[in-house]
């Protein structure tokens, strides 16, 4: 990031020219962490002066360069005093000093930021926290307490019973010394820092041609597929289509953490159903980007009285009337079925915390079966070491016959050809909580 086109491409001649005598074939030359004002130059650069291979620019990216809390706290030497501890793993972009006046600190705050206070100075501490409870206020991703100062008791037990999940850290250096600490603390991609490789697996797909770089690779078909392969191939299949995902479970944690990693890398554009301050407000405290994410609330949206009509038809043979489908299609997994069927969204993807029977049902009576199939079941593809598997549980069906057992093979054969692409692996079916059949 602090070099210069000229400085890259200069880099490039050395480092090609070190390959070249050593006999290797260089497929391609890609800068990356390259100012957003240089990624055109830089790439024209590159390509005058190796034509011959792949060249490309990736601009430098704020979220793989920010630091986690967790890089914060062990940087500055801190202990973790309060708070969730799965928390420290969020980026954090800025370091806030709170060496002034209360209205100073609040004006300075920014989104994702980590605050540095005196330990001793417990209004501004009480102001950061409020300040992070706050919907009027960014969300900040922690809070260190700095001159080795624990919260008194009755401010401690002020922050416990505000149920704070923010991590509030503890450091023994003065303010200067724990700033410089901080301000030092570098960004790495670690197993952990899930943010960061869903946005580096985001700017891959969207900045690079794989195929370009290593046409022999992307024209042969493996006889393996590794978890890795099947996911890498979904996920692009899925990123060309673009379709729109409805998740009625909104307020779950994994839900939005899962929103989060699809939007962030472009499979799809997503609905959560449930209250939309309080879904935006769980994901800023989780540190996650749903800004692209639409929310709609059930219970108080226009499309309610529409959805109420057309569930009563649908269900009218069974006496179901307007009134009575008014009160059902406030349900999130009813109302989410009913925006596929209206053809809002796509698909529908349910059953995080939601029963198996609240999750089929709605499909039942609203979107209903294929023309020629009477029951329906659960199908898990499992990735294993070196090869995909299809299984089938058959125990949601009170009593399994063995003729609907081999119409059930036959589904899941088809429904594992189009998720796999070609015939792959092996199924095994589930009766009744035992493996059964066999292939």
């Amino acid at each position: 990031m602090d070099r210069s086109p000229e400085q890259i491409s200069t880099t490039a001649d050395i480092v090609m020219a070190e390959a070249s005598a050593r006999h290797a074939r260089v497929a391609g030359v890609i800068a990356n962490r390259v100012a957003s004002d240089d990624v055109d130059t830089t790439r024209e650069a590159l390509a005058a002066q190796h034509p011959d291979v792949f060249v490309q620019a990736l601009e430098s990216d704020e979220l793989l360069q920010a630091p986690t809390v967790r890089d914060v706290l062990a940087a500055t030497d801190s202990e973790l005093i309060a708070g969730d501890d799965a928390l420290l793993d969020r980026e954090t972009p800025n370091i806030v000093v709170a060496a002034m006046t209360m209205p100073n600190v609040l004006d300075r705050l920014t989104e994702g930021c980590v605050v540095i206070c005196p330990g001793d100075r417990e209004e501004i501490m009480l102001a950061a926290v409020l300040a992070h409870q706050s919907s009027t206020f960014p969300t900040m991703a922690g809070l260190i307490l700095n001159g080795g100062f624990r919260p008194s008791q009755q401010v401690q037990q002020l922050i416990d019973g505000l149920e704070v999940q923010m991590p509030i850290m503890l450091a023994q250096g003065g303010t200067m010394e724990t700033a410089g600490a901080a301000g030092r603390a570098l960004g790495r991609i670690t197993p952990t820092s899930d943010s960061k490789i869903e946005r580096a697996r985001a700017i891959v797909a969207d900045q690079l041609d794989l195929a370009a770089i290593l046409p022999e690779g992307a024209s042969k078909t493996p006889s393996a597929m590794t978890p890795l392969m099947f996911e890498h191939q979904l996920t692009a299949r899925a990123r060309a289509t673009g379709a729109t995902v409805v998740l009625p479970e909104g307020s779950e944690d994994r839900i939005l953490r899962a929103a989060d990693i699809v939007l962030r890398r472009g499979i799809a554009k997503i609905i959560l159903l449930g209250d939309e301050e309080s879904i935006r407000a769980r994901a800023s405290t989780l540190g996650l980007d749903l800004s692209e994410a639409r929310v709609i609330d059930p219970t108080t949206d226009e499309r309610l009285p529409g959805f109420a009509e057309k569930y009563a038809e649908l269900r009218a043979h069974k006496g179901v009337t307007v009134e009575q489908a008014q009160d059902t299609v406030t349900d999130s997994a009813y109302f989410g079925t009913l925006m596929v069927l209206t053809g809002e969204a796509d698909g529908m993807v349910s059953g995080s915390i939601t029963t198996t029977a609240a999750t089929i049902r709605p499909a039942l009576e609203i979107i209903r079966t294929k023309p020629g199939v009477s029951v329906v079941s659960s199908v898990f593809f499992m990735c294993l070491s070196r090869q995909g598997a299809g299984l089938w549980r058959l125990r949601d069906q009170p009593r399994p016959e063995c003729r609907a057992t081999g119409r059930h093979c036959r589904h899941l054969r088809c429904n594992r050809r189009a998720v796999w692409g070609r015939p792959v692996g092996r199924d095994v079916v589930l009766l009744h909580g035992r493996l059964g059949l066999r292939r």
